[in-house]
């Protein structure tokens, strides 16, 4: 399994800047790491990441259920693969939430928003590879 949010929480990714809101103002997120490129998660089965209300998604390049190419990633060289259909940003009856500024590939659904209500934002990803679709979203009551 992947990860899974807990109400509020924000997954940033260094590949871009983030902002916080503060009592003081507005402040840019320090990145922790001089490395180039997003953050990469590869998640072989399931769900890369579980939504919850209020949450966002930001920053990531996000596999899911492509076995060789973590095998190549990981200097194993090519391997045979079964590929594991798996979406990577699921929610469902969740409100709030936002996704933006994320590389994704998936086998299954890229982002998949199920029940969704309140202000939701799904901009400017990068998606391929996504067999069953892009985007797949349902609004809630």
């Amino acid at each position: 399994p992947g990860i899974t949010l807990k109400p509020g929480q924000r997954f940033l990714g260094e590949g871009v800047p983030h902002y916080f809101q503060s009592a003081q103002g507005v402040f840019l997120l320090p990145g922790a790491s001089s490395r180039p490129g997003q953050p990469l998660i590869l998640n072989p089965i399931g769900p890369a990441v579980t939504l919850a209300n209020g949450t966002e998604v930001a920053g990531l390049h996000i596999r899911t259920s492509d076995t060789a190419s973590q095998a190549e990633i990981l200097g194993r060289g090519p391997a045979l693969a079964v590929l594991v259909p798996g979406d990577a940003i699921v929610g469902k009856g969740i409100e709030g939430v936002s996704i933006h500024r994320n590389v994704i590939s998936s086998t299954g659904v890229a982002v998949k928003l199920e029940d969704a209500s309140g202000p939701v934002r799904v901009a400017d990803n990068v998606i391929t590879h996504a067999n069953q679709a892009g985007i797949a979203y349902t609004a809630g009551g």
